[in-house]
């Protein structure tokens, strides 16, 4: 029957001494054995320098309870989540933001190499497996060659383009994919000229190496673009102790803004001293800074990078400025992580209440110094003692008569009524952020340095052509991400 014949040729395929001389043989008997009895194998952990990887079942593993509510946030529309890791052809049905349901049945099929050689395998699955080859997105993937037939058939203006393009496919013996998938191709990227770029900037991606994940409107408009290189992920995996993110750029005539994620590795900088190499994690284009924009894409990141049903280590920190709508998302999606607060925002915030006007006399810049001086040490402190020896001084110039004439009790009522409640204090205070490892991330400047130097790589282009746009920050992610 079906099944012995498919573990007879799992045996054979994955039999244990079997060595695989690339990572891409390895991937590509992974993908023919899975697409030919329809089953799927994830990655669960990885070592690429060593060789060393494992693979369960899709159905194998647990999702990880992390104690989080499963009521969707509500943004400004209801919204949905199309899934184009491997191709636009792969999209799966559209399903409510954040309610993501477990396939999850501690199914043990697992596959286990070291150095690129099989150690242990196991294929013996508790779940029946489907004989639909539609059932997962994975094996929906088509070639270049008929996903060019697919993007020809929907712009040649038939009437019903999409029965057509079914019909074709249905003649050329093509039977993994669905009509749901040809619906999303037609809707998300061939109503407009902005939509056929889209669908171009996300084939060029794929191309290139890089993890798709696609936010839309009920309307089906793009509202956010999220991609992870192969091997980022790899990246982010070892060194995941310090994440930094960053929003700030505007990158292209789609006037959306680019959320830039980098991390930090143990390597010391090429420009010497004690810095540590920033390299590149993800990135996301989105039209909306909003708390629901920001909570997908942790959600992506997290799924893409530390999987809920794998045992990788999750970030010690992360590290941005005082968005609101930021920090909520990082409560809610990586929970297990401190979140610590820019250094330099803070003291802008603080400052800027401190301002007594436009033009600063001697005196204000002598005493604005000693202020700044004092609260970096409370910013900087090893301990309590040290942190309300720093807080006390600090107080006592901001409150001294004539200093900051009325700003000082706006700068006092901030100080006392918002930065240091204990749960506050835990993402600024020096002896608070010193109890984790943060790599010397006390500010989001390495994201924003990035975004510095990505800005110069994209030149005059920057406000062009989001594929344009996105061609060249992959030249410039290249020279971002260690090698492996």
């Amino acid at each position: 029957n079906v099944r012995d014949s498919m573990h007879a040729e799992f045996n054979r395929t994955f039999a244990v001494d079997k060595h695989f001389e690339t990572r891409e043989e390895l991937k590509n008997a992974i993908s023919t054995f899975g697409k030919k009895y329809n089953v799927v194998f994830s990655i669960k952990d990885s070592h690429p320098g060593k060789g060393q990887y494992a693979y369960i079942c899709k159905h194998g593993g647990f999702k990880r309870d992390l104690g989080k509510k499963d009521t969707p946030l509500v943004d400004e529309v209801t919204e949905e989540i199309i899934d184009l890791s491997q191709n636009v052809s792969c999209v799966p049905e559209a399903k409510t933001i954040f309610q993501k349901s477990t396939q999850k049945f501690l199914c043990p099929a697992s596959i286990t190499l070291f150095g690129l050689t099989v150690t242990k395998n196991n294929m013996i699955h508790n779940h029946p497996i489907s004989q639909d080859v539609t059932t997962y997105a994975i094996n929906r993937k088509q070639s270049p060659e008929i996903m060019a037939r697919i993007y020809s058939l929907l712009s040649s203006g038939h009437k019903d383009p999409v029965t057509s393009v079914m019909d074709t496919l249905k003649a050329l013996n093509v039977k993994n994919i669905i009509k749901k998938d040809i619906q999303n191709i037609q809707s998300l990227y061939l109503n407009d000229n902005g939509g056929k770029e889209m669908y171009s900037l996300i084939t060029e991606l794929e191309n290139l190496g890089y993890v798709i994940r696609i936010q839309v409107k009920e309307n089906q408009e793009v509202k956010g673009l999220f991609f992870i290189h192969e091997k980022a992920i790899s990246e982010a995996r070892r060194w995941p102790e310090a994440i930094t993110i960053d929003a700030t750029y505007k990158t292209n005539a789609h006037k959306m803004s680019l959320v830039n994620i980098v991390g930090t590795s143990n390597a010391s900088s090429v420009k010497g001293g004690n810095r540590l190499q920033t390299f590149a994690v993800a990135a996301a284009f989105v039209n909306s800074e909003t708390e629901g924009t920001y909570q997908w894409i942790l959600e992506e990141l997290r799924e893409a990078v530390w999987p809920t049903e794998t045992s990788f280590k999750l970030p010690s920190v992360i590290v941005t400025d005082n968005e609101q709508a930021l920090r909520n998302a990082i409560e809610t999606v990586f929970p297990e992580s401190q979140h610590l607060l820019c250094s330099w925002h803070l003291w802008n915030t603080m400052s800027t209440k401190l301002a007594i006007g436009k033009i600063a006399s001697v005196e204000y810049n002598l005493r604005i110094a000693e202020a700044e001086s004092e609260f970096k040490a409370m910013m900087n402190s090893s301990d309590l003692t040290s942190f309300q020896k720093a807080s006390d001084h600090f107080q006592q110039i901001i409150t001294t008569v004539g200093y900051f004439k009325e700003n000082e009790q706006i700068a006092l009522s901030y100080l006392r009524d918002v930065l240091m409640k204990e749960d506050e204090m835990k993402r600024w205070a020096g002896f608070y952020a010193n109890q984790h490892v943060h790599m010397g991330n006390r500010t989001s400047g390495r994201a924003e340095s990035f975004h510095s130097g990505l800005k110069k790589a994209l030149g005059s282009q920057s406000a062009s052509r989001m594929s344009l746009t996105t061609k060249r920050m992959h030249a410039y992610y290249e020279k971002k991400v260690l090698p492996i």
